[in-house]
């Protein structure tokens, strides 16, 4: 078994031998959130846990996962829930395809099923020109923001099956979406879109999968920390509005599929 162990001295597991507590009935949508210890994800969590939802949470850095647990153990007091209704956390690489299928996997062996799914990873190492652009950032900005949404669909699919309402939902951005410098990252960005538009479509008759992607305008996150770097830190918080749309976008009387949703404050703000 693999170990690692954080600063205040909780022990964490990988992948490979996270408990997924096998075999148990769960009457909450399951969701699983990739990204979750970023800025979206982190705040997304705290909310989808209020309204009810059993939460799968990813991320690669553990020591972010120990300390998103210990918020979230919070949340979870303050609401009177249980144990049972904690969040599973998983450390998870999305550049690496097999912890990917591996993922997939245990899933499928221990819970059947997947109601939710929201991808709020995202990778910017750098703005520039497509002549000059670093062939690695490339590649990972691609693999990240794109290959690895691609794989984990794939993985999904089967566990979207076995759910009554599979939702699916996609973080991308519309913004500086023609802007000089931002082609790598927005060609990744139109690269998810147009395959998550395919796929609902794909699905739009034989099953009642939903998927959607969502833009959530000005985030303040570690990716847009890389692009405005004089911005402040935390000047830009997913709004109520967001969560209540994606939360809607996650449930079973969302009725579209295949659309790219923004906020209305969002055309207000153009």
């Amino acid at each position: 078994m693999t170990h690692s162990t954080h600063p205040d001295g909780a022990a964490s597991t990988a992948l490979e031998d996270v408990s997924f507590q096998p075999k148990q009935i769960i009457q909450k949508p399951i969701v699983l959130i990739t990204g979750a210890t970023g800025a979206i994800g982190r705040e997304l969590a705290d909310y989808l846990i209020q309204k009810g939802m059993k939460l799968i949470l990813t991320g690669q850095s553990e020591v972010k996962l120990s300390r998103l647990r210990d918020s979230l153990k919070q949340v979870l007091e303050a609401q009177n829930l249980n144990e049972s209704d904690a969040p599973l956390y998983v450390p998870f690489d999305l550049t690496k395809g097999d912890q990917i299928d591996l993922l997939g996997a245990r899933l499928y062996e221990e819970f059947g099923r997947i109601d939710g799914f929201v991808s709020c990873t995202g990778f910017l190492k750098e703005l520039g020109p497509v002549a000059h652009f670093n062939r690695a950032h490339f590649d990972k900005t691609m693999m990240v923001n794109f290959g690895a949404n691609f794989r984990l669909l794939q993985n999904l699919h089967l566990l979207f099956q076995g759910s009554t309402n599979p939702r699916a939902v996609f973080m991308t951005s519309t913004e500086n979406r023609d802007d000089a410098y931002w082609g790598i990252y927005q060609a990744s960005k139109a690269a998810l879109e147009t395959m998550v538009i395919s796929y609902a479509k794909e699905n739009a008759r034989s099953t009642s999968i939903k998927a959607n992607l969502f833009d959530p305008y000005r985030v303040s996150s570690t990716l847009r920390g890389q692009a405005f770097p004089g911005e402040p830190e935390g000047a830009f918080t997913l709004t109520a509005e967001a969560k209540e749309k994606i939360a809607y976008l996650l449930s079973r009387d969302c009725d579209m599929s295949g659309e790219v949703v923004k906020l209305s404050t969002e055309t207000e703000a153009r």
